[in-house]
């Protein structure tokens, strides 16, 4: 890769038509660069589960066994279109674990996979609101609960699911 310098002085000894040029062309590469990276302004504190582009989707989905394929299947089954949903009990059900902890196992170890094909190490998928959640004293576990995928990222599960990406009637 050959890379160059350009500062105010070289800029200033082009003609006014080459440096309209020149600058056109660099803020063509920028623009590109930008689109080709949008994932870098994404923000894990935003409450938006990370971009995934539907060739990332696919790569996680064939590096998942079954029972993390099975949960992730249950978002994109519950999509309306900016968000998939899912409860506890049908995550629990879907792949086949008796225990919260046993759940929390898969989506630490689908959260681990997403960031390597991702390359992003803060990247998540599966997120959830402290107000859809309930802790029962008695049992010391949770009874109800829901979690969400949101933005592009379910849009590309779907897609890689071979789903609509419409929103489910």
């Amino acid at each position: 890769m050959t890379g160059f310098y350009i500062d105010e002085t070289h800029l200033q000894r082009l003609t006014p038509g080459a440096r309209r040029e020149l600058l056109d062309i660099l803020s063509a590469e920028i623009s590109e660069l930008k689109a080709a990276y949008h994932d870098l302004s994404w923000d894990p504190e935003d409450n938006h589960s990370f971009p995934l582009s539907e060739e990332e989707a696919v790569a996680l989905i064939r590096s998942l066994d079954e029972p993390g394929r099975k949960v992730l299947r249950v978002f994109a089954r519950n999509s309306d279109g900016d968000e998939g949903r899912a409860d506890l009990t049908d995550l629990l059900a879907a792949g086949d674990y008796h225990r919260y902890d046993e759940l929390g196992q898969e989506i630490s170890h689908i959260t681990r996979r997403l960031r390597g094909i991702t390359q992003n190490n803060d990247a998540w998928l599966i997120n959830w609101r402290s107000r859809d959640w309930h802790w029962d004293e008695a049992t010391q576990t949770y009874t109800s609960g829901a979690f969400f995928i949101s933005g592009p990222a379910i849009s590309a599960l779907r897609e890689a699911f071979g789903m609509r990406t419409t929103a489910k009637a």
